[in-house]
């Protein structure tokens, strides 16, 4: 109410809240708004606690159920053509094929296209939007995963044979490489073993021969050294036998001078001796000669000769020079002769000597 002597304008509590719902309303029938129902999780307001039966309590009394229900009875999914084409227009790929198309034959071809294959009763076309049951947003979205998986999988498909071609190419271009190293490496390898043979080989062979060189070398020095004792035994045998001659003259020069009877039959006997060792000794060679002409050993014995004796000659043989009767026919004559000296008793006479053919 206005004062004529005041400027002051005075407002009543009533005329204050009628112009706040008015603002209020006009800002409500700008907006699109959304009711919240707030839910107490239990009675006792604990944070950490949830009790099921005072909850779905609260949503009956509430009306929630029932307004779901009503809501699910109509066509709850609401979408304008431009949303829903931009996140599923690839699940009707015969809509590019035909140019021309409006927003609702699009969205139609979308929503009964193989992937999808939505009946009439699950969508209706609207002029700006596209009105879907409460189930159908599911099946567009599971179409379209399916539909993105496998695009995902042809396009990996590619990726991996392009990758796999390109790892096998520089593999076989490194193969090649390595096989042609490999091959002359092997080549060289198979030289190398040669040539080590070659000379494994030659190394054999010339110990080898040096070898058979000092075996011959030993060989020799033994036939040298048993050609010198050979030679030496000749020697000593030669020696042996020259003092045993000189020693057998010495005894018969003194039995000769001691008895000229006993030095005859000395010598007599120290001639068939000798007579006998040389035709033993020639028959030795002849028997050595006709062994190395027929092949037989020459270590065969010799065919033993008859031992002679000085007194008593074989039957049926020749009188031996040896004999005494023989020794007295040319013994000289005591005719005309001085009378010889008396005689010393002569020496025990030696055993006689045989020979070993």
């Amino acid at each position: 109410r206005k004062s004529g002597r005041s400027t002051l304008m005075f407002e009543s509590v009533s005329s204050q809240f009628q112009s706040q719902l008015q603002s209020l309303i006009g800002t409500l029938s700008q907006t699109s708004p959304h009711f919240v129902r707030c839910i107490n999780p239990n009675e006792r307001r604990d944070a950490s606690l949830l009790d099921a039966s005072a909850c779905l309590h609260q949503l009956r009394c509430g009306g929630v159920l029932d307004a779901v229900h009503v809501t699910r009875a109509g066509f709850p999914s609401r979408y304008p053509y431009s949303d829903l084409l931009a996140r599923f227009h690839f699940l009707a790929p015969s809509r590019d094929a035909t140019p021309g198309l409006s927003d609702q034959d699009k969205a139609r071809a979308v929503l009964v296209s193989p992937l999808v294959n939505l009946s009439q009763e699950l969508f209706r076309i609207g002029k700006t939007k596209v009105f879907l049951r409460h189930h159908v947003i599911e099946r567009l979205e599971g179409a379209r995963a399916q539909f993105l998986a496998a695009s995902v999988e042809c396009i990996q498909h590619a990726w991996k044979g392009n990758v796999a071609r390109r790892v096998h190419a520089r593999l076989a271009a490194g193969f090649l490489a390595r096989v042609v190293s490999a091959r002359q490496l092997r080549r060289a390898f198979v030289r190398e073993e040669m040539a080590r043979r070659a000379e494994v080989a030659r190394l054999e062979k010339e110990a080898r021969e040096k070898a058979e060189a000092a075996e011959r070398a030993r060989r020799e020095e033994e036939e040298r050294r048993r050609a010198e004792a050979d030679r030496k035994d000749r020697q000593d045998e030669e020696e042996r036998k020259r003092k045993s001659r000189e020693e057998e003259e010495e005894r018969s020069r003194l039995e000769a001078a001691a008895d000229p009877d006993a030095a005859g039959l000395r010598r007599a006997e120290n001639f068939v001796n000798s007579a006998q060792r040389e035709k033993e000794k020639r028959l030795l060679q002849l028997h050595a000669r006709q062994a190395s002409i027929s092949g037989a050993s020459p270590d065969q014995p010799p065919p033993i000769l008859p031992s002679i004796s000085p007194t008593s000659p074989a039957p049926g043989s020749p009188v031996s020079l040896c004999s005494p009767s023989s020794v007295s026919s040319f013994a000289p004559s005591d005719e005309g002769a001085p009378p010889p000296p008396p005689k010393t008793p002569p020496p025990p006479p030696p055993p006689p000597r045989t020979t070993i053919g």
